[in-house]
């Protein structure tokens, strides 16, 4: 999975040439023939952290998105699709908006050199140095 994460990701940003892999099998092939095994899983911890921040944030937020629209606003909701819709979209925003920071993190974990970044909190710090608060929430460098 982080092999297909860290393709996506590096095919995103332009670094590999058309047709470098032949299929995924092929990637994984090359990239722990060149760079290790243990690079198939550079940025799995914060992929981890990700999965699960995700899943707390959905689950949880759904049930209080729904409650607050049920009690709040009785006279527009009820227990129905338009509830549950509602209530899924405001725990995916907030799902999402949580993770935003660890998928930065994450993608430029994958993208580093070998050495460039020495782990999780080191490129936090990087990225606060440089860019604030909300260079958490950019998108391509």
């Amino acid at each position: 999975m982080i092999f297909f994460s860290t393709h996506k990701c590096n095919h995103f940003f332009g670094i590999f040439i058309s047709n470098s892999y032949k299929n995924a099998f092929h990637g994984l092939y090359r990239v722990y023939e060149d760079e290790g095994i243990k690079r198939l899983f550079n940025g799995a911890a914060t992929a981890a952290s990700r999965a699960a921040l995700i899943s707390i944030g959905q689950l949880s937020m759904y049930d209080q998105f729904k409650y607050l629209l049920l009690q709040n606003f009785s006279s527009i909701f009820e227990d129905n699709l338009l509830t549950h819709f509602t209530s899924s979209l405001a725990a995916g925003v907030v799902a999402t908006t949580i993770t935003q920071p660890l998928d930065v993190i994450k993608t430029r974990l994958m993208n580093a050199a070998p050495g460039e970044i020495n782990g999780i909190l080191d490129c936090a710090k990087d990225i606060f140095k440089h860019h604030g608060f909300f260079g958490f929430f950019k998108g391509k460098r």
